[in-house]
């Protein structure tokens, strides 16, 4: 009978070790496939990993949720009051559609994106992030492997149905199954519910913003335009006085598609100066060709070539209204932002600023980004977010960061898995004491 009872309470005692040990295996995340690639997943148990490929814990909703661009001093609501292209001049192309066959410096905000190259921000230039943030909400084809080129930083949001998995040992993320090079797993969140940017609320802004614009059928005071010669044709902005911030230029769709120069004179060198909106007038119907090289002259003499980098900030848009058109860019060279919130821009030359339109498609020359240039908030502090008041975008409401929706993506390695594993071992402590006590007290019996 003691035997029997020694065997009894050794067993309990292993039975508190097993459970420690099953504590340490089932919580440790650290479960390696075969492949080296594992989901990019909060592993809660020991089950198949494969079938969790979509659902990533990184997820992270509306924009002005973002902790990262607070961090950077990007306040969605003064984009949104402050900027022409509110949230859109975050962006070198902001599109519902886009298509990249031709060299694109600068970082994407599209709801579908269907062909793709290396994109991304290369060069110097007075843009709102020196990094690139990038949202692609659907993915058509597969992404390049050298896609995301900016070396200064990447913040990548995707949509919830692109695949995303992590290789642990690389330390880098698969879109679609094909590795990208230049992200590492803390550069990429996925939407959650509500979407990182939902695209028909801003372009309604856009619009809005378009049509408005476009209500200012006269020049600025002060603005002196000359197109009587063909080869010297411009719009002197030096003594404009501004109008809450703007000053407005209208300039007949004719002069852009010419194939002569037209010049822009007086930009303002400062970072904070009036945006120039240009309201593009008298455009046809239909199918439009632009030819003309525009050309901007700042107030200390230098004309800005394009370029990957810009000496000088962007404060021209060119407002092309929101009738349903396709604008090709099909010789020549332009300067500035567009706007053509309904319409699709085909830029076969170069284009330098933000592209704002329906669809867009880089099929030549080269697209640089270069930010229409608002000054920015400072910094919030990441322990105090700021809460947003609601504006047109009509977003919801800023609440404090759920830590389960916006921590990077699992590592190896990290404190809460060291914690759970050193509970795993001194429950395997305790029973192997309380078994060699057991059976001690059972030998002086």
């Amino acid at each position: 009978m003691k035997k029997h009872s020694l065997t009894k309470e050794f067993s309990a005692g292993m039975i508190a070790a097993s459970l420690g040990m099953l504590s340490t295996a089932s919580l440790s995340p650290k479960q390696v496939h075969a492949s080296g690639i594992t989901p990019v997943v909060a592993q809660k148990s020991n089950q198949s990993i494969s079938t969790a490929v979509n659902t990533i814990s990184n997820k992270l909703g509306w924009i002005g949720n973002d902790d990262y661009l607070k961090k950077l001093g990007i306040n969605v609501n003064d984009l949104d009051s402050q900027n022409f292209l509110s949230i859109a001049s975050l962006f070198h192309i902001f599109a519902n559609q886009a298509s990249l066959t031709a060299d694109t410096n600068g970082n994407l905000a599209v709801k579908k994106l269907n062909k793709a190259n290396d994109f991304g921000t290369r060069g110097e230039s007075p843009n709102l992030t020196s990094g690139d943030i990038n949202y692609i909400q659907q993915l058509t084809q597969n992404l390049p492997g050298n896609a995301f080129r900016n070396t200064s930083f990447n913040h990548v949001i995707l949509g919830k149905g692109i695949k995303v998995n992590i290789d642990k040992q690389a330390n880098r993320v698969l879109i679609k199954d094909t590795p990208i090079n230049n992200l590492k797993p803390a550069d990429v969140q996925i939407d959650a519910d509500t979407p990182f940017i939902n695209f028909d609320q801003v372009f309604n802004k856009l619009k809005l913003n378009s049509s408005t614009a476009s209500n200012h059928s006269a020049n600025s005071e002060n603005v002196v335009a000359n197109f009587t010669d063909m080869n010297n044709r411009y719009v002197d902005v030096s003594n404009a006085k501004a109008e809450n911030g703007y000053i407005y230029l209208n300039i007949p769709f004719e002069y852009l598609s010419a194939p002569q120069p037209l010049t822009i004179k007086g930009l303002s060198n400062s970072l904070v100066a009036p945006t120039i909106l240009v309201n593009v007038t008298d455009i046809p119907n239909d199918n439009q060709n632009i030819s003309t090289q525009i050309q901007l002259k700042y107030e200390d003499g230098n004309i800005l070539a394009n370029s990957e980098s810009h000496t000088k900030p962007n404060h021209i848009v060119w407002n092309f209204g929101h009738d349903k058109l396709t604008l090709n860019f099909n010789s020549g060279h332009f300067m500035g932002s567009i706007l053509a919130p309904n319409a699709t821009v085909n830029a076969n030359v170069n284009i330098d600023g933000n592209i704002v339109a329906d669809s867009v498609n880089i099929s030549g020359g080269e697209s640089h980004r270069w930010d229409l240039y608002t000054q920015p908030t400072q910094p919030t502090q990441p322990t105090q977010p700021t809460q947003l008041v609601n504006l047109s975008l009509n977003y919801p409401a800023t609440k404090t960061s759920d830590p389960q929706k916006n921590q990077s993506l699992p590592k190896t390695g990290n404190q809460s898995e060291h914690s759970l594993s050193i509970l795993g071992y001194l429950a395997i402590i305790l029973g192997g004491l309380i078994s060699l006590l057991t059976y001690r007290n059972k030998r002086k019996d």
